[in-house]
C-alpha cells in the first residue's frame, strides 16, 4: 500500500488570479539562488485556452500550504520509476487550492532519473513506450493529454522498505485533450542545485546567438569542473556539449546558436553537474512571415448568388490538432476556427493507408463511411455547412512537433474543393503558414487516355511538371494560371516552349498541349476522366 511522506512548512498562498494573467506562450524559468536553503516550490503558467490552469499564473511555496511527495517502484527492480506530488493549500478567503502531479517512466522500462522525457501521455494510464505525466488541480483534470518533462533532480533514500524522496525537481509542459494550449510549470522539492544557469536574452529571433553563464555552488577544484550542457530542441537551438570552469572559480560562459526553422518557440538549455541539473527557458521566434486565415467561396446559388468569406486572427482563434493516434506519422488532422462563426475542417488519408503529407488528393469522400483507397474530408460549422460528397484537396504544408504524442501541429496549409449541395465550396485554411511552401506541390493532374504522358499543375502558383513516362524525361516550368469556377487554365509561352492546359474539375476532364520547340516535339494530353488520376508513371 502506498503512503505519503508529508513535509509541513508554512507559506502565504497566492490565490488563483491574484497574480494576474501572463502573456500566453511565455513560460518562464524560476529564478534560483545558488547556495540558498533547499527550495520547495510549485510554479505554473497557463496559456489562454488551457482548461487546467485557466489562463492564470500560480506560485506556491511552503508558506502557502503543505507539500506531500511519494516515490514508488512499479516494475519491482528496486529503483524508483514513479513520483507523485500533492500540494494542499491553506484555507484563504473562500477556499483553498490543491494540485497533484505525477511523473513516471515505468512504461519505458527505465527508472526515474534526471533527463529529458518526450512524448509523455497521461499518467497512470500511460501506454507502453511512453513516459507518464499528469498535472491536475482545483477540481480540473485532463481526460487525455500529451506532454513532456525534464527531470532536473531525483534523489531517493532506499534504506527503508518504501523509497523516500530526498530531493526532486522537474520542469513540464502538458496539453489537455491534445489541444494547442499548454500548461507549463516547475516543481521543486527540497531542491539544491549544484549549478545554475542564466542567459542574456530570454526572447530572441532565430538565427541569432545567445550568451549563457553557468555558476557552481562552490569554487571548482584544482582540476577544474566540467558542466554538461544539453538543448531540449537541438534543431532550434544548439549548445556546446560542455563548458569548463577553471580551478578556484565558479563561473564560465558559453555561446548557443539559434536556427531559422518553423518550430514551436520554447526551448530549454539544461546544465548538469554531479548528477543535478538546472535549466533556462528561451523563446526563439521564427523570422519567417506567416499567414493564418480561412477563405470560403460558394458558387452561384439562386437567388442570392455566390458569396465569399475570409476570416483572419482578428475575427477569432485558429487551431489545428491531431486526434489521438498511436501512429508515428499521423494520417488525420483537424483545423478549427472559432470566432465569427465556428468551423471544423478535417483531412484524412487513413483510408489510403498512408500518412497525411503535402500533395494532391483527388476523388475524396465524406469522413465517415469512406471506402478504402480514397482520402476523406469533412467541413462543418456555422459559416458554410456542406451536404454532399466528392471533391479534392491539396495539403500545402504540415509541420509537426514529434516530441509530443500525438505530435503538435506547428503549421498547416490546405486548399480544397468539395461538391456540396446546393453548390460546390472551394477554400483554403492556413495556420502559421509561410508563403512559398506550395512550390512543388501539384493539385491538378492530367493523364493521357491511352498514352503515358502526365501533366501536373499547381493551381495557385502556376508551377507545372510534364512527365514523359516512356523516356523518363521531365519538363518543368511556371506559367500564368487562372481559375474561374471549376475551370483551371495554364498558359506558358517562352523561347523554348508553348504550353496550354485547361481542366474542368467539376466535369472531370481536361486537355494539355506542350510544344517543345528546342526538341522539335509536340505533346498532347487528352484526359476524359480525371477522377482517379495519380500522375504516377506505370
Amino acid at each position: 500500500m502506498r503512503y505519503f511522506i508529508a513535509i509541513f512548512v508554512v507559506v502565504s498562498v497566492l490565490i488563483p488570479g491574484s497574480l494576474g494573467t501572463a502573456r500566453a506562450g511565455q513560460p518562464k524559468s524560476t529564478p534560483i539562488k545558488i547556495g540558498a536553503q533547499p527550495l520547495t516550490q510549485l510554479t505554473l503558467h497557463s496559456e489562454g485556452g488551457d482548461s487546467i490552469g485557466v489562463g492564470q499564473d500560480y506560485l506556491y511555496t511552503p508558506a502557502d500550504g503543505e507539500f506531500f511527495i511519494q516515490a514508488s517502484d512499479v516494475t519491482g527492480d528496486g529503483l524508483v520509476d514513479n513520483a507523485f506530488i500533492f500540494f494542499d493549500g491553506f484555507f484563504v478567503g473562500n477556499g483553498f487550492d490543491f494540485w497533484q502531479l505525477s511523473f513516471n517512466t515505468y512504461r519505458l522500462g527505465i527508472n526515474l532519473t534526471p533527463g529529458i522525457y518526450n512524448r509523455a501521455q497521461r499518467a497512470p494510464f500511460t501506454p507502453a513506450g511512453h513516459p507518464g505525466l499528469d498535472v491536475a488541480g482545483n477540481g480540473r483534470g485532463c481526460n487525455q493529454s500529451s506532454g513532456k518533462f525534464i527531470v532536473l533532480d531525483a534523489q531517493f533514500d532506499y534504506t527503508q522498505s518504501q523509497p523516500r524522496v530526498v530531493s526532486f525537481a522537474a520542469q513540464f509542459e502538458q496539453h489537455c485533450e491534445f489541444g494547442s494550449r499548454a500548461l507549463f510549470g516547475t516543481i521543486y522539492f527540497n531542491y539544491t542545485p549544484t549549478v545554475t544557469m542564466s542567459v542574456d536574452e530570454t526572447t530572441i529571433t532565430g538565427g541569432q546567438t545567445v550568451h549563457g553563464t553557468v555558476t557552481l555552488s562552490s569554487p571548482a577544484s584544482q582540476s577544474g569542473a566540467t558542466v554538461e550542457l544539453a538543448s531540449s530542441n537541438s534543431a532550434l537551438l544548439s549548445v556546446p556539449p560542455n563548458v569548463f570552469i577553471p580551478p578556484g572559480t565558479t563561473t564560465a560562459g558559453f555561446i548557443a546558436e539559434t536556427h531559422i526553422i518553423k518550430a514551436r518557440p520554447f526551448v530549454s538549455i539544461i546544465a548538469s553537474f554531479q548528477g543535478v541539473s538546472s535549466e533556462a527557458t528561451l523563446s526563439v521566434l521564427s523570422p519567417l512571415p506567416s499567414l493564418t486565415r480561412l477563405k470560403l467561396h460558394r458558387d452561384a446559388i439562386p437567388p442570392g448568388g455566390p458569396f465569399d468569406q475570409v476570416f483572419t486572427e482578428a475575427d477569432g482563434s485558429f487551431g489545428a490538432f491531431i486526434p489521438f493516434t498511436d501512429d508515428e506519422v499521423p494520417d488525420i488532422i483537424r483545423a478549427v476556427f472559432d470566432g465569427l462563426g465556428f468551423n471544423v475542417l478535417t483531412f484524412s488519408t487513413a483510408p489510403l493507408g498512408i500518412p497525411l503529407t503535402p500533395g494532391f488528393y483527388p476523388n475524396v469522400q465524406p469522413l465517415f463511411g469512406t471506402e478504402p483507397g480514397r482520402a476523406a474530408m469533412d467541413i462543418s460549422g456555422s459559416s458554410i455547412p456542406c451536404n454532399g460528397s466528392g471533391g479534392e484537396f491539396t495539403i500545402l504544408d504540415i509541420r509537426l512537433d514529434d516530441t509530443f504524442s500525438p505530435p503538435l501541429v506547428i503549421s498547416f496549409g490546405a486548399t480544397f474543393r468539395l461538391l456540396c449541395l446546393p453548390a460546390p465550396v472551394t477554400g483554403e485554411i492556413l495556420i502559421n503558414f509561410t508563403e512559398g511552401t506550395p512550390v512543388g506541390v501539384f493539385d491538378v493532374c492530367l493523364q493521357g487516355d491511352g498514352t503515358s504522358e502526365r501533366m501536373e499543375i499547381n493551381s495557385q502558383t502556376g508551377a507545372y511538371k510534364l512527365t514523359l513516362c516512356e523516356s523518363g524525361a521531365v519538363v518543368t516550368g511556371a506559367g500564368t494560371v487562372t481559375v474561374r469556377g471549376s475551370v483551371v487554365t495554364l498558359v506558358h509561352n517562352d523561347s523554348d516552349r508553348r504550353v496550354l492546359a485547361r481542366v474542368d474539375r467539376d466535369a472531370k476532364k481536361g486537355t494539355a498541349t506542350a510544344q517543345l520547340l528546342s526538341q522539335g516535339r509536340q505533346v498532347t494530353i487528352t484526359d476524359r476522366n480525371t477522377e482517379n488520376n495519380t500522375c504516377r508513371c506505370p
